[in-house]
């Protein structure tokens, strides 16, 4: 995942795609289990797959879907925690938030990412 770049830029060329519709759906530390965040563009905001994309495309001009799975406990390792399971009460927060986020790519797809984002960017839990 760290270095998702690659793969990513090379289906944008292959398909000819240009990066502002080329939607990355990503995990989230900074945002608890069960909340999505859309962007239309920006920083990799210390993610490094994104980290990696934005390296090799050479640009931030990436819609985005961010999936909430909470903060780090102090004790653990990152790669650890991003890997682990879910709590059995994360867990059930995660069936809405996926449809949640299928909905928000539908209407990103349909060039509606304003509305996606009104509709997605609060707390849901």
């Amino acid at each position: 995942m760290n270095l998702s770049g690659k793969a990513v830029t090379q289906f944008m060329q292959y398909y000819k795609i240009p990066c502002e519709k080329t939607i990355i759906i990503f995990d989230d530390i900074s945002l608890a289990p069960g909340n999505i965040r859309i962007k239309r563009k920006g920083s990799h905001g210390g993610h490094n797959g994104m980290r990696n994309i934005i390296a090799l495309s050479g640009t931030d001009n990436f819609p985005r879907i961010k999936i909430g799975i909470g903060a780090k406990p102090t004790d653990w390792d990152l790669s650890d925690w991003v890997t682990s399971e879910f709590s059995e009460n994360d867990f059930k927060k995660l069936g809405p938030a996926m449809k949640d986020a299928f909905s928000a790519l539908k209407l990103i797809l349909d060039d509606k990412i304003d509305e996606a984002m009104n509709l997605s960017n609060r707390k849901n839990v």
